[in-house]
């Protein structure tokens, strides 16, 4: 860093008092930490400043404490108080600065909630961020699956298989190509950064929605590629292993009425616990979209280049294997922009749709949690428990309206996270007779005067074409054609949409 001229701060000081802490033995580094102790003083980064502002993991803060104590035996960590109440005119007059903490440990409550379901709950709401996705099963009425589908289903796991072994091994190849490689952009610590095994799941993944995928309608290459990066830096960003077990103060209930808000109760109760393991707000740096990108087009090459089809597949009749691959690229032109889309093998696509799929996958960040979500306490911390989240969603290149988020400060941020907070802190569940009445009209063909949608098959298609046809008519007759291929397509989005809502709410509803 010196030879770099990059300056030291903060967290720089925290990682060299932790790697001295962990060899200082007897005191045998001591000159070492007297010469780093002199230097961070001398840009006013005291002791106390290191303990509240850094961000420390695992067990860092008692080693960091140890070498601190090893300069300063009688150094006394001093905590500062959470900063709870509003500084906005328009509220200021709620400030009560008499209240304080009350939150006690309870072993009874008569709520939604008692101290042990609500660590369970707490417990299968971390696993199942950390597992990423979530599968339910689809409320669509189908016939028992015949033997052709059986064969398609059997026929499309095998590719499934085929595909994790293709992507294991095209991923490793291509790693030890960009290890061999030097540029200004290095994606090697990105493509280490979380196991190999959720790499692959991640290509796979993405090949199966790829498959699922309109027939009339692809996100762009680009769009793509930012939004598979975009799940590896939210994989990457589940930093709670250890959440729940190394803070179990967090699922305490109250025993009687506490006169503060959710925010303000977990602003304390952080800072109860503040002096004891790993931070909880921890300050994990947003990855720049051009890095996102090249790690999509990273991935997303695999995909395109070495995941495969059988084409023969659907001839049960025919032994010979013809591999293809099984996603292809075309270009839309939109007014006077040319877009490029991936597109499914036309075999795999009918491969998927005669397999006639049961169930539905959903990322675990998009689905209702099964435990009270954190409050927020500013714009980077709150929602999910483990799952990164955003409390405005805002597209990538919004790096304005981004920072004036950081700039404006939280405490005047307060009011409107509070009420976002009151939303989150009141329970709620699937009303059954209304969802069976929809259900029923869902699945006997939907209705256009109960807003519930009809499938594509309802849509009458236009007359053929006939022999005694003029220009004219058959022109008329290729309009009705194309307006025909729109609304059946906008029919079965709706659908579509309305199916993932139902078997959500049916998945939700007998969990």
């Amino acid at each position: 860093m010196e030879e770099e001229n990059v300056e030291l701060n903060l967290q720089s000081y925290i990682a060299i008092f932790e790697c001295l802490g962990r060899v200082n033995i007897k005191n045998n580094h001591l000159k070492d930490i007297r010469i780093f102790v002199k230097d961070a003083l001398s840009k006013d980064i005291t002791f106390d400043k290191i303990m509240n502002e850094g961000t420390f993991l695992n067990n860092e803060r008692e080693i960091v404490l140890q070498a601190m104590n090893s300069f300063d035996p009688n150094y006394v960590p001093k905590y500062d108080e959470p900063q709870i109440l509003y500084n906005n005119h328009l509220v200021n007059h709620l400030n009560n600065e008499k209240l304080k903490p009350s939150v006690s440990k309870c072993k009874v409550n008569d709520g939604v909630f008692n101290s042990k379901n609500l660590k369970e709950s707490v417990n299968k709401q971390i696993e199942l961020e950390k597992g990423g996705y979530i599968t339910v099963k689809s409320i669509e009425l189908r016939d028992a699956p015949s033997q052709e589908v059986t064969r398609n289903r059997e026929t499309l796991e095998e590719h499934y298989k085929m595909w994790e072994d293709a992507a294991l091994a095209a991923f490793n190849r291509d790693l030890s190509t960009l290890t061999a490689q030097r540029s200004a952009l290095n994606l090697e610590p990105y493509m280490r950064c979380i196991p190999v095994k959720d790499y692959v799941a991640i290509i796979v993944d993405e090949a199966k929605k790829l498959a699922q995928g309109s027939e009339t309608y692809s996100p762009t290459v680009n769009m793509l590629n930012r939004d598979m990066g975009s799940k590896i830096m939210k994989i990457h960003g589940t930093y709670c292993d250890e959440y729940a077990a190394c803070h179990t103060e967090l699922d305490v209930l109250p025993n009687k009425e506490v006169n503060l808000n959710p925010r303000q109760i977990w602003q304390w109760v952080e800072h109860g616990v503040f002096a004891n393991g790993a931070t909880l707000s921890m300050d994990h740096q947003e990855w720049f979209p051009t890095t996102l990108q090249n790690i999509g087009k990273f991935l997303y090459h695999i995909v395109m280049h070495d995941l495969k089809v059988d084409v023969n597949s659907l001839r049960p009749t025919t032994s010979h294997k013809n591999y293809l691959p099984a996603f292809y690229t075309i270009f839309r032109t939109q007014g006077r922009i040319v877009k490029e889309e991936v597109k499914p093998h036309p075999v795999l696509s009918r491969l998927y749709r005669e397999s006639a799929p049961e169930t539905l996958t959903f990322p675990a960040y998009e689905l209702p949690m099964v435990c009270p979500p954190v409050p927020w306490v500013s714009p980077h911390i709150g929602g999910y428990l483990v799952s990164p989240c955003d409390v405005v969603r805002l597209p990538y290149q919004a790096i304005a309206q981004q920072q004036r988020l950081v700039e404006v400060g939280d405490q005047q941020l307060y009011p409107s996270l509070d009420s976002l907070n009151q939303l989150a802190a009141v329970p709620w569940k699937v009303n059954q007779k209304v969802f069976d009445v929809i259900l029923e009209v869902f699945n006997n063909g939907g209705s256009a005067n109960l807003d519930v949608p009809e499938p594509p098959s309802s849509l009458l298609p236009p007359p053929l074409p006939t022999n005694d046809m003029d220009k004219a008519q058959k022109y008329q007759l290729f309009r009705q054609k194309l307006q025909y291929k729109r609304k059946k397509a906008e029919m079965y989005s709706l659908w579509c949409d309305c199916l993932y809502r139902l078997s959500l709410a049916n998945h939700v509803s007998l969990s």
